[in-house]
């Protein structure tokens, strides 16, 4: 269990690192209790704003999705609602979704994302990042076709 708890900070570290730079990281406290349980504390500079505490969130699924990688059994993909991006700074916007697809890509799972178009970072932010290129489906207010399950809901 230690070599997994210490893997766990080490990555969710490193996350946060990616998203709000050196010096600037958020760092994860695990500990397991006498139970056999365990208690977790996530700490980023600046929390408290809706922002920071979203990206709190995201670092923490990556870092779930990152160590089931390193397991045979695991669902091989993560999902985040639009909801995950709300009062979230640009730049971290964009550093999340650049360091979703590239480890993604680079362990082998899915990043799975719904995300409002007319709030996507600009692509300056996303750098070689292509988009277009990862959506799969783009839901419109046009006619049963655009719709999810062409219905209202």
């Amino acid at each position: 269990l230690e070599a997994v708890r210490a893997r766990a900070i080490e990555l969710f570290n490193s996350n946060s690192r990616e998203l709000y730079g050196e010096g600037s990281q958020g760092s994860l406290e695990l500990a397991f209790t006498s139970r056999g349980s365990f208690s977790f504390n996530v700490d980023i500079q600046g929390e408290g704003s809706q922002g920071i505490e979203k990206m709190k969130l995201f670092c923490f699924d990556l870092m779930l999705a990152q160590l089931w990688t390193e397991r045979d059994a695991a669902p091989g993909f993560i999902f985040h609602d639009s909801h995950i991006f709300d009062g979230v700074d640009e730049r971290q916007k964009a550093a999340a979704l650049r360091l979703a697809a590239q480890q993604a890509s680079e362990l082998g799972f899915q990043y799975i994302c719904s995300y409002n178009s007319n709030d996507l970072p600009n692509q300056i932010l996303l750098g070689e990042l292509d988009l277009a290129a990862h959506t799969r489906l783009t839901l419109t207010d046009e006619g049963s076709q655009g719709k999810l399950l062409g219905r209202d809901f």
